[in-house]
């Protein structure tokens, strides 16, 4: 977490989600961007230019919190060492207390929210595409990491042949394997140390190595989720960022199923329950007010400013003192009772956003 005076964000883990949404109401500032193919000096006078129009935005905020939320951004804007890190996007959360920031490897539609709670509406289909994973990489040794869409780290390894000068518990050797039988000795080793680590997880695998190496484990290997696709290149040509990124792409049928599966049950009870289902902005607020949201659905591409006061809505063209950007508000409802939430198809509803509710 950033204070007052700090000059570098934190990274944004899963676990952030949570503390970004409980802050307490206040003056937030929220910048996302598209930095793809983009140099330092083009991205900093983009980020420079939305900071001026979350200035303007805060025109009636008092000049020492607004100073709190934009001071330690101007001197993110200058810190080319944080965006030599990027990947394709990036996502800023700030007030007067807190700066969040982070690299993602999409993209988002560049843009900047102030709101009295960061909008985080743009986070949900990230979040909801790609979730933990596992890279097994065999290369001159076996590397094993867990990772997500933001993040990918080492695993150790415990109680097998590492390679000496390295990070021991997380490198194991397969160099200077003098026969077949010692190589498929050692795989079989990997193979019930890693079965064993991940024995109860739900997060698939995704191989990485030489074809022939690649064979050898994949006739042993016991875990349930490891996928049939695999990156067919040395690993130790790669970086853990090739890796990762190589990997999602071959994982993201497996992390959309679940989308897919939520968009089909919506579309089923609408014809067969229709009760079970609501559509549009008061009707879902209302829903989620009253504790009945089972699954969100949400057109993330939209932004709604308005109020909800008791039951009825109140919708503006563009914002208006007092406002709030509903769809926002949604999101907040629905991760406060850890909800899902997808994305919403124009073949489920028209509406910018639905439910199934109980």
């Amino acid at each position: 977490m950033i204070q007052k005076g700090d000059a570098m964000p934190n990274r944004i883990h899963h676990s952030d989600i949570q503390t970004l949404l409980k802050q307490t109401p206040k003056p937030s500032v929220t910048i996302y961007m598209d930095t793809s193919g983009k140099d330092y000096a083009d991205i900093r006078e983009e980020f420079l230019n939305l900071i001026a129009g979350a200035r303007r935005d805060l025109n009636h905020t008092p000049l020492t919190i607004r100073n709190a939320i934009l001071s330690p951004l101007y001197r993110l804007a200058h810190d080319a060492s944080w965006w030599r890190e990027m990947d394709n996007g990036v996502a800023l959360f700030a007030n007067e207390e807190t700066l969040y920031a982070e690299h993602f490897p999409d993209s988002f539609k560049t843009e900047v929210t102030v709101d009295e709670v960061f909008h985080l509406v743009p986070l949900m289909q990230n979040m909801n595409q790609y979730g933990r994973f596992y890279i097994l990489a065999l290369g001159t040794s076996a590397r094993l990491y867990v990772s997500n869409h933001m993040q990918i780290h080492d695993m150790d390894l415990p109680g097998l042949m590492y390679e000496k000068g390295i990070d021991p518990e997380t490198v194991v050797s397969l160099r200077k394997v003098r026969s077949k039988g010692e190589l498929n000795r050692r795989l079989q080793e990997l193979e019930t140390t890693i079965t064993g680590l991940l024995h109860d997880s739900n997060s698939p695998l995704v191989i990485a190595g030489l074809p022939w190496r690649v064979s050898r484990y994949k006739k042993i290997d016991s875990y349930g989720l490891t996928q049939e696709r695999v990156i067919r290149k040395n690993p130790d040509t790669l970086t853990k960022k090739a890796l990762r990124d190589q990997a999602r792409k071959i994982l993201q049928p497996f992390f959309t199923q679940w989308e897919e599966e939520a968009q089909k049950e919506f579309t089923l009870l609408k014809s067969q329950s229709p009760r079970k289902v609501v559509t549009g902005l008061r009707d879902v607020l209302v829903a989620l007010q009253q504790g009945r949201v089972q699954t969100l659905f949400i057109d993330s591409q939209r932004h709604i400013w308005g109020k909800l006061q008791d039951k009825y809505i109140e919708v503006h063209p563009k914002k208006q003192d007092g406002d709030h950007e509903l769809i926002n508000d949604a999101v907040l409802g629905a991760l406060s009772t850890d909800k899902p939430i997808y994305r919403l198809d124009s073949f489920v509803s028209k509406e910018p956003i639905a439910a199934i509710v109980a």
